[in-house]
């Protein structure tokens, strides 16, 4: 059983949610699903049809493709309360 008020306190810290009114960021809070990823799982993939937006409440994710030789590009490093999906 997850800690609605713990990962409500959360997600009023992240800087997408500053400013929000305690009773919009319940609302929200409600239709949240929790997930947790082990380092290095591939999480989307490029051009993967979505309907969820991420938000990242600890750790961090990288956002990377890969070049014609197979070269690894990263193209951002996101943290706490930022946010990548749909």
């Amino acid at each position: 059983m997850r800690d609605d008020h713990d990962l409500q306190q959360k997600i009023m810290s992240a800087p997408f949610f500053v400013g929000l009114p305690d009773a919009a960021v319940a609302k929200a809070t409600a239709h949240v699903v929790t997930r947790s990823h082990p380092a290095d799982q591939v999480i989307l993939l490029e051009n993967d049809w979505g309907n969820s937006v991420y938000f990242i409440l600890s750790g961090w994710a990288k956002i990377r493709t890969y070049n014609l030789d197979g070269k690894e590009i990263t193209l951002n490093i996101l943290g706490f309360g930022e946010m990548f999906g749909e």
